[in-house]
């Protein structure tokens, strides 16, 4: 968030910069090294890079409303490692206050995150490189072949052995010798789905299990199969379900 002072900044330019803007100004001014100052007043919803190596300075006086920004720093070194291969562009050049609809959208679940009481690091970790893969125009690859019927068995039992873990893309990526991105690239083309999603409905699957044949608690069921709170479970469940964990259990001992 953003009060209504004016204030100034500047940039060093140490890593890539990635913002998305919800920001209306009364007067302000930005320049990046190599391009005209920019003088735009209405940044809401806007997104605006700034690659490493590239200063920046400016200052602003908000609008009397509410301001605010989100914005993610990452090094270089992330997106060639995620490739495996490097750039398609080698400088990327920056740019100011655009409203491209995927990095929007990636931005904005990065800043809904971020906004929630507790953040699911392994839906966090996916957001996060998506949003910076999307700078260089990366999903518009093609999707390439999905994940042989054996990295699909060790990913399953990867998951079934650490419900109770954080789970991250990371871990399910080394099982297949593959980086975060090609993985959920080629795991989305095998299944369907995406690995948070996968790895949610996992937890919900044993989550019904344990209601239906156990005693235990919510906050110990939810705890056993991987949910940081017990809210976060009850959420989770109910989207999946359609009802809440205390309802489906009243429900299967009926019908049992």
């Amino acid at each position: 968030m953003t009060g209504t002072q004016p204030y100034s900044f500047q940039r060093s330019g140490e890593t890539q910069y990635l913002a998305l803007h919800d920001m209306i100004l009364d007067d302000g001014e930005i320049a990046i090294d190599g391009m005209a100052t920019n003088y735009t007043r209405d940044w809401r919803r806007s997104v605006s890079f700034i690659p490493k190596g590239r200063s920046a300075q400016g200052w602003v006086t908000p609008a009397s409303r509410k301001n605010a920004f989100t914005a993610l720093y990452f090094e270089p070194a992330l997106i060639s490692e995620e490739l495996e291969r490097r750039y398609t562009v080698t400088n990327p050049a920056p740019f100011l206050f655009v409203r491209p609809p995927p990095l929007q959208a990636a931005l904005t679940r990065l800043e809904t995150l971020l906004l929630a009481p507790n953040v699911d690091e392994m839906l966090a970790e996916s957001v996060c490189l998506v949003a910076a893969l999307e700078v260089f125009g990366i999903q518009s690859d093609p999707v390439g072949v999905g994940l042989s019927e054996r990295h699909l068995k060790l990913v399953d039992a990867f998951v079934a052995d650490h419900l109770a873990d954080g789970i991250s893309v990371s871990d399910l990526a080394v099982l297949c010798g593959l980086s975060r991105f090609h993985f959920t690239r080629a795991f989305k083309t095998a299944t369907g789905t995406t690995p948070y999603a996968y790895v949610t409905t996992k937890r919900i699957d044993r989550a019904r299990e344990l209601l239906a044949e156990s005693g235990l608690g919510i906050e110990h069921i939810s705890g056993g199969v991987g949910f940081p709170t017990s809210a976060q479970f009850r959420r989770a469940f109910r989207a999946r379900v359609g009802c809440s964990a205390l309802e489906y259990r009243r429900l299967r001992r009926r019908i049992c």
